[in-house]
């Protein structure tokens, strides 16, 4: 999927692939400076770029999650994540996580 963006730019949105992992470490890692709204800071990301690559890899066998990039001139620049529950009484609802860089 692809958005030609207001200056121009296109945005690519793909399923994100275990070879992003560590990408989404290094971006995360800096989002977390840009916010005091998320649950970790700056270099302060949960994990490094192994436990990513297990967590793309965990979220792409399961139905009800999803995983997602959005890419600007060859890098990830933000990301969309919704990782529901595996008890059958609650695989209807889950999580939303939203990342995007600044600049």
């Amino acid at each position: 999927m692809q958005y030609v963006l207001k200056n121009g730019k296109t945005l690519f949105i793909r399923k994100a692939q275990e070879e992003d992992a560590k990408e989404i470490v290094k971006i995360s890692d800096k989002i977390g400076g840009e916010s005091d709204n998320l649950t970790f800071g700056v270099d302060d990301y949960y994990f490094n770029e192994d436990e990513e690559r297990i967590i793309i890899r965990n979220i792409k066998k399961r139905s009800n999650c999803l995983f997602i990039v959005g890419i600007v001139d060859e890098r990830i620049v933000g990301m969309l994540t919704f990782i529901a529950s595996q008890r059958k009484r609650l695989m209807h609802r889950g999580d939303v996580g939203i990342y995007i860089l600044k600049d």
